[in-house]
């Protein structure tokens, strides 16, 4: 994702403040914006939208890139987006070591949830505006109504 529209920079905005502030008062990790740089190998840098890394994961926080995959992945789809770009990237993020991503739809008021399944490959669901997203084991007790992150 080159660049943000104003809808889509609002909406990362939304998700990165509420998971900021949630992981910040339990002391659980880090939420940063799309000026994080993530190293996967091999020459490839990725600059998710937003993203999550577990405390643990992390060690100093000296350095420009954090090496690997975010824990967590926010991808926001700007308008005109391709579907197919953003599934090789979801594909990218889980094959190095990403455990979920979420891939905000902004004209559908929806969310893909990404996950490893146990070996077997991704497993998809998708959450829509009067549903709620929930943070899993990476961020213990998180709940997200979609609707609080999509601007009127």
């Amino acid at each position: 994702m080159a660049y943000s529209d104003r809808r889509s920079a609002v909406i990362s905005a939304r998700i990165l403040a509420l998971l900021g502030i949630y992981s910040t008062q339990r002391d659980l990790g880090y939420a940063v914006g799309s000026d994080s740089n993530f190293d996967l190998g091999s020459g490839t840098l990725l600059q998710p939208h937003v993203a999550y890394i577990v405390k643990d994961r992390v060690g100093t926080l000296e350095g420009e890139t954090f090496e690997g995959a975010p824990d967590l992945a926010v991808e926001v789809l700007r308008e005109g987006a391709s579907h197919r770009d953003v599934l090789e990237k979801a594909r990218q993020y889980l094959r190095c070591g990403a455990r979920m991503l979420w891939i905000v739809f902004p004209a559908d008021q929806m969310i893909e949830v990404y996950k490893l399944n146990g070996g077997k490959g991704m497993s998809v669901d998708t959450v829509d505006a009067e549903g709620t997203l929930d943070g899993g084991e990476l961020l213990p007790g998180f709940t997200l109504p979609v609707k609080m992150i999509f601007p009127n």
